[in-house]
């Protein structure tokens, strides 16, 4: 007869359990779940291969958030298509100040004040893309101000503040050397005559391999060997 399990000692497991799962989280990676957070989306007309949801968004190299969601969006009409990347910011990580004094954070200033994303906006906030990774070429969204720059807003209806996007000249750069490599190759090596000396390499150590007369030598190499006077 199977002893009857205990009700109690079950729901003291199951509660600690819980607890544990619970520490855990907060601990290792869910210190960000009591901040407050805000949702901004940014739009880029070109390709962001590398970027990943997760991924972070850092302001000169300090994470402020990470990407929440990215997704495609084609226009109808011209079937002209842009990536929209929803970002999610931790209100707060952005602090202002004046000559050194601590005004407040981007919620609040000592004026009481809110200080909306779109105001940061006005000011000149800007994204682009930056690798993040040249092993996995992982891309982050990068944002910083650019008074000096226009505001270019690609939606008329955005579900959140959108924040305009700049072109990243430094993965333009990277993109244009690797096409300026590819090519030069291209100009200067002769592909197909590569590709038939490595065919008749093949095909000769192929042949090599096969011949009867190696197979021989290697027949006659093991007798020797293995003969008891040369033991």
């Amino acid at each position: 007869m199977s002893k009857k399990s205990n009700p109690t000692l079950i729901g003291a497991f199951v509660i600690g359990a819980v607890s544990l799962l619970v520490i855990a989280v907060l601990l290792f990676g869910g210190s960000e779940l009591l901040v407050d957070k805000e949702r901004a989306v940014a739009y880029f007309p070109g390709s962001v291969k590398g970027l990943r949801t997760g991924a972070n968004v850092a302001f000169r190299g300090v994470r402020i958030g990470y990407v929440r969601d990215i997704q495609i969006q084609t226009d109808v009409n011209t079937l002209e298509s842009q990536i929209q990347v929803e970002m999610e910011l931790l209100s707060g990580a952005l602090v202002f100040t004046e000559k050194g004094r601590v005004l407040g954070k981007a919620q609040q200033t000592q004026q009481a004040k809110d200080l909306s994303i779109q105001e940061i906006v006005d000011a000149g906030l800007r994204a682009k893309l930056d690798v993040e990774s040249f092993v996995t070429g992982q891309l982050f969204v990068d944002l910083d101000f650019h008074p000096e720059t226009p505001p270019l807003y690609r939606t008329e209806n955005p579900p959140f503040t959108e924040i305009p996007t700049i072109s990243s000249e430094y993965i333009q750069e990277v993109v244009n050397r690797v096409q300026r490599f590819l090519a030069d190759i291209q100009e200067s090596v002769d592909i197909e005559e590569i590709a038939k000396d490595v065919s008749s390499i093949l095909n000769g150590i192929d042949e090599l391999a096969n011949s009867p007369d190696i197979r021989e030598s290697l027949a006659g190499l093991n007798r020797i060997i293995n003969d008891r006077d040369t033991q």
